[in-house]
């Protein structure tokens, strides 16, 4: 059938606002763990331990959090960047990470 030009507009719109605010689908034999809460302020870079037991986010609040990935729990908030913390990285053992910021230093 042939759709209205007021159907087609519509239908743009919907697409749009699925864009915007609606979560994304997951691919199939995916689902939502946890969702980890807690930065003050946008976060900037993400990374998963080698291991698999922990994700490290970097936030414009100046903290890098450490969550447990089982439980979906902060393990611990570290402090010390002057200013945005951009990158993250784990050592290949997940014993140390490194963060990079704005302030033009790497914490380890």
């Amino acid at each position: 059938r042939e759709q209205t030009e007021r159907e087609q507009q519509q239908q743009r719109r919907r697409r749009r606002q699925r864009g915007k605010n609606a979560p994304k689908s997951m691919p199939r034999g995916f689902a939502l763990k946890h969702r980890l809460e807690g930065h003050g302020s946008g976060v900037n870079a993400v990374a998963i331990s080698p291991d698999g037991s922990m994700v490290a986010s970097g936030s414009s609040d100046r903290t890098v959090a450490v969550w447990d990935v089982a439980s979906g729990e902060p393990r611990l908030v570290l402090e010390g960047h002057g200013s945005c913390v951009r990158c993250l990285s784990w050592s290949d053992q997940s014993d140390r990470l490194a963060s990079g910021g704005d302030d033009n230093k790497v914490r380890v």
